[in-house]
């Protein structure tokens, strides 16, 4: 069984949470169950539409399933926004120089 969880606004994707990837993947059964685990359509940086696949996860049983949605949808996994610029520094205006120093040996 499957289950996809798709984006609920038009952004980029911001941020991934590991932490609740790895606990939903462990409900839906993995590694255990063969057939279990999560694959992920995007990674950070990547545009994505409303309603666009994010994430597909995959159980052998369809409780393993249910409780592995109940964690994205109680923790959300991913992160999705708009895109933010990362300022490294900002020069307001040039420094003047008031008076160059030599200094003589």
């Amino acid at each position: 069984e499957r289950f996809t969880v798709c984006s609920k606004r038009d952004g980029v994707i911001l941020w991934i949470d590991n932490a609740s990837i790895v606990e939903a993947a462990r409900l839906a059964g993995a590694p255990k169950d063969k057939g279990a685990g999560i694959l992920l359509h995007k990674k950070i940086g990547d545009k994505v539409s409303e309603g666009e696949s994010l994430v597909t996860i995959f159980a052998e049983r369809g409780s393993k399933l249910e409780r592995a949605i109940s964690i994205f949808e109680e923790f959300p996994a991913i992160g999705v926004g708009d895109r933010m610029e990362m300022l490294i520094h900002e020069i307001r205006e040039r420094p003047v120089a008031k008076k160059t120093f030599i200094l003589e040996r």
